[in-house]
């Protein structure tokens, strides 16, 4: 990928949105887009049109406030794409199409954007992927099965979100080591939510308002060494490996139990 231009195209009604685009470090394994000024991706269905490019293996699009959506095509034209940065940007809603193709990626981070909620089938063509970072949206729901397809996923941050329910399940995410949900309003968490999470070391719940814990719900934990709970209704601590088997006391002592 030589610096140039890149276009994206609207399919409904031919419009056209151009950027620069440049390799980073020279290496033309990595691509940063920035948007023209006074352009934006308003609409879900933009198409990426560039030549395919297997040499490409990271692809950032953030810092752009006016894309709205994640272009589709990326994976059509760069096959072997690992790592898909579109942090700080402006966008509002994901769709499958965004990600389709990308089966060798490992890194998404949406960081930083005003996604406002994560459906069933979202992820499902990132079947390789490793770290899936969604902090600071706008995330009120997920749907039930949204991180199924993830099983190889090992750092989830769903930190400083609008999640109030936990209504979605990890139970498939059984090579989840860092779990991040901290920063939300939650007032309840599952029993089984991390049943099948045998690898989970690292779980920050802080800054929620929990008041209502099954005492089972950190049983079979046996790699956990760091869970925060400070900042909730009903526990507000740090535990540590070594104190982690003294929380289901805890649970039973100050909190609503399920």
């Amino acid at each position: 990928v030589a610096t140039g231009m890149i276009v994206f195209w609207n399919l409904n009604n031919q419009k056209t949105i151009q950027g620069f685009s440049r390799p980073e470090k020279n290496d033309n394994k990595s691509l940063v887009f920035h948007i023209n000024e006074n352009q934006g991706i308003n609409s879900d269905n933009f198409v990426i049109d560039a030549e395919e490019n297997e040499n490409v293996v990271i692809f950032n699009i953030s810092f752009n406030q006016k894309i709205e959506y994640l272009p589709e095509g990326v994976g059509e034209k760069f096959p072997y794409l690992t790592e898909y940065y579109a942090f700080g940007s402006g966008v509002k809603a994901l769709n499958s199409l965004n990600f389709k193709d990308l089966s060798k990626l490992e890194n998404l981070n949406l960081i930083r954007n005003n996604i406002a909620r994560i459906n069933s089938e979202d992820f499902k063509f990132l079947r390789s992927l490793q770290f899936l970072k969604l902090s600071e949206n706008k995330i009120a729901h997920i749907s039930i099965d949204s991180f199924d397809p993830l099983t190889n996923l090992k750092t989830l941050f769903l930190k400083k979100n609008l999640i109030k329910t936990v209504n979605f399940k990890i139970n498939l995410l059984s090579e989840l080591h860092t779990l991040d949900m901290s920063d939300n309003q939650i007032v309840e968490l599952p029993g089984d939510f991390l049943k099948n999470n045998k690898k989970l070391e690292v779980f920050y719940l802080n800054g929620n308002n929990i008041h209502t814990l099954s005492q089972t719900t950190f049983d079979g934990l046996s790699a956990l060494r760091f869970l925060d709970l400070t900042g909730n209704s009903c526990l507000n601590a740090v535990y540590r490996k070594d104190k982690i088997v003294d929380i289901k006391e805890a649970i039973k002592s100050l909190c609503t139990l399920t």
